[in-house]
């Protein structure tokens, strides 16, 4: 995600006075055992008909590839830029009950 922030996002990443960030929030949501990711920029955006499970870029191939794996789930939005959010269930929970049960 951050190699195609720098990639696609910003128009001119060498500025000095170029206002460009990027920002990457992880955290455990206790409540709904998951963990959520939150990776954003402010550059120019997604494409809205951009699908991410039918593109045909490598890293984003591996993103979503990921995200299935964990069976989690991915959004995309433009908000001042990209917006991703991915959200995955915290399986070591789960089979830390299962291990209590037996």
């Amino acid at each position: 995600l951050l190699s195609n922030s720098l990639e696609h996002a910003f128009i001119d990443i060498t500025s000095k006075n170029s206002n460009n960030l990027i920002s990457i929030n992880m955290y455990e949501d206790l409540s709904n055992h998951c963990y959520i990711l939150e990776y954003g920029d402010n550059g120019k955006g997604i494409s809205d008909e951009f699908d991410i499970k039918k593109t045909n870029t490598l890293g984003l191939q591996l993103v979503y590839g990921l995200t299935q794996q964990l069976k989690g789930a991915i959004d995309l939005q433009n908000n001042n830029g990209a917006k991703i959010k991915i959200v995955f269930k915290d399986n070591s929970k789960t089979k830390e009950s299962e291990a209590k049960m037996i």
